[in-house]
């Protein structure tokens, strides 16, 4: 019984010893509450009306409630984006940043989002995130990843995109894919450069001494502008050779002037140069000294002076005007009694044009025209003005006359200052007249 008591006895002293809070309307033993709430049933300052009129939630009220992510943000409940720390739902809650977790992360260049300066997700712009990869956008060069910003688009790193990118050593060169560097350009390797020696990291200059056919050269480091070749060793032309025999096999080969070929400095095949043998009338030459006349005009030998005699006729033959009548071997047969006309008048122009067969050495030239029917020139068939011109083939291409506007008389005799040499002679008349062009003999003289 006595422990009933007791228990009972505590029950009432924990009872009594917390206040009175009340809540509702304020009605107490001390009168009215204005607050809604008493302590002790103390009296009330205003009129009694409880807990009032509670406060809507807004985007300014420094707390977070209502629809809002985070303290006064989040996209639907007020428009505005949460910063980083922030609660959010989805990453628009967020200024610039991702939304992880619940919770709004800060931009960075690996939130999966284009932001702050970024040209495009997690790439470019300046805040040191990565390049932009081909394909992605980009706002300059500086923002991709090796290939060049065009239309806004980075583009894959190329051999003309004058930018060193890839595996170039310098500015689209080298590196394999690409050409060759020229020299100057910077190398890794020997590949790197076109054909010269990467040194110090620089492709070097072709030189003559680099171990590496390039430039003129026809061999390593000799021909062309470099040192002749040695024996065995490739040419071109004799030049490129020690010994200046280049020969059919385009293997510099020993000197010999006995080998059937015009090889070493010969003029002509076996003779000439450095050959003990000097060269005949009418083969090739470069100076007298190649000559056994030591005389070499138009580039071949002939006799050193004129012999005055004529060469043969036989076997030659001419070209003349249509109209004309007469045989053209009557201008060369050696009579008096026959000779070439022209069956029409003279005209600038008009050539008799003779064949010798083979090439000649000419001193000089006589033409007979015995034509005296009357003292002025003008009333007879001599030629009014003659060019004479002397040819490897009938058509003359390129070729200058070497006598121009010669006046003819019945008797003309042409000495060339320098032996003239070659297979065809033409005679073409420089001024024209009213009379016909008549030949009566023609003897060419050594």
């Amino acid at each position: 019984m006595k422990r009933a008591l007791a228990l009972l006895g505590l029950v009432v002293v924990w009872a009594c010893s917390f206040p009175d809070y009340n809540t509702g309307n304020g009605s107490g033993p001390g009168g009215s509450s204005s607050a809604g709430t008493s302590a002790e049933g103390g009296a009330g300052a205003g009129a009694g009306s409880g807990g009032g009129t509670p406060t809507a939630p807004s985007c300014k009220d420094g707390e977070r409630n209502g629809d809002e992510t985070g303290i006064d943000c989040g996209m639907a409940a007020c428009s505005k984006p949460c910063p980083p720390g922030q609660g959010c739902d989805a990453d628009p809650d967020c200024d610039g940043g991702k939304c992880q977790d619940k919770i709004c992360r800060a931009e960075s260049c690996s939130d999966g989002l284009q932001n702050n300066t970024e040209t495009d997700k997690d790439c470019g712009g300046d805040q040191g995130c990565a390049r932009c990869m081909a394909g992605k956008l980009c706002g300059a060069t500086s923002d991709c990843d090796g290939g060049r910003c065009t239309n806004g688009q980075c583009q894959a790193p190329s051999c003309k995109d004058q930018l060193q990118n890839g595996a170039e050593t310098d500015i689209d060169c080298g590196g394999g894919s690409c050409d060759p560097c020229e020299p100057g350009g910077a190398c890794d390797t020997l590949d790197d450069c076109d054909n010269v020696l990467c040194t110090k990291g620089k492709c070097q200059p072709a030189a003559c001494d680099d171990n590496l056919l390039n430039q003129d050269e026809t061999d390593h480091d000799c021909g062309g502008s470099c040192a002749p070749c040695a024996d065995t060793l490739k040419c071109k032309v004799a030049a490129d050779c020690l010994s200046g025999v280049c020969p059919k096999t385009l293997r510099c080969a020993a000197d010999t002037c006995s080998d059937k070929m015009q090889d070493g400095d010969e003029s002509a095949v076996d003779c000439g140069g450095s050959c003990a043998k000097k060269c005949d009338v009418l083969q090739a030459c470069g100076v007298g000294a190649d000559c056994q006349s030591t005389r070499c005009a138009s580039q071949r030998c002939v006799p050193l002076t004129a012999t005055g005699t004529a060469l043969s006729p036989a076997n030659w033959s001419a070209t003349a005007p249509t109209l004309s009548t007469s045989a053209t071997n009557y201008a060369f047969d050696g009579l008096q009694g026959t000779n070439w006309i022209s069956g029409s008048d003279q005209v600038p122009g008009m050539a008799f044009v003779l064949d010798m067969k083979t090439d000649q050495v000419v001193f000089s030239i006589e033409m007979d025209c015995n034509d005296n029917s009357d003292p002025n020139p003008e009333n007879t068939d001599l030629a009014e003005s003659l060019n004479v011109s002397f040819g490897e083939d009938p058509s003359f291409t390129g070729v200058t006359p070497v006598i121009m506007n010669r006046t003819i008389t019945a008797h003309e005799t042409i000495t060339f200052t320098e032996p003239q040499v070659g297979r065809y002679i033409k005679f073409s008349l420089a001024f024209g007249k009213s009379r016909w062009w008549r030949i009566d003999e023609i003897r060419v003289k050594q």
